[in-house]
């Protein structure tokens, strides 16, 4: 999709019907969409990355919680599975998390996501990802 500025916009679908010999189109009714920018977001700082779940504890912070009042830390596997999650209120940008899960399990080994958004709007502020290593 090309880029444009946020605003509203008019847009037509052209229907084109597959037919053996000459087509024709039919254009749809018009129909309003809008693109909304939120800005871009930042990366979040995650040290150390990779860590020993259940032996070190991983600090995550941002530099800048866009006015945020309350932010939130989301930890997920892989598969999209909520791990952790942890909300915090400004002027605190920074968490720590120790490797164990919701449901206060040990997380295995592998790659996990972290988001940390805009409790207030649910926009991201920052992402990055975190390796879990256990030795």
């Amino acid at each position: 999709m090309p880029s444009a500025p946020a605003g509203s916009y008019e847009v037509n679908v052209i229907y084109i019907p597959y037919v053996k010999g000459p087509g024709s189109d039919t254009p749809s009714n018009p129909a309003d969409f809008a693109i909304t920018y939120f800005g871009a977001s930042d990366v979040a700082t995650i040290y150390p990355n990779p860590f020993n779940a259940g032996t070190e504890v991983v600090n995550i912070a941002v530099t800048s919680t866009g006015g945020a009042n309350n932010i939130g830390f989301y930890i997920f596997d892989m598969t999209a599975k909520l791990v952790n999650r942890q909300v915090v209120s400004a002027p605190t940008s920074a968490t720590t998390w120790n490797g164990y899960d919701q449901t206060n399990t040990l997380v295995g080994d592998g790659a996990y996501i972290v988001r940390v958004i805009n409790e207030d709007t649910k926009s991201v502020i920052a992402k990055g990802k975190l390796l879990v290593v256990k030795r």
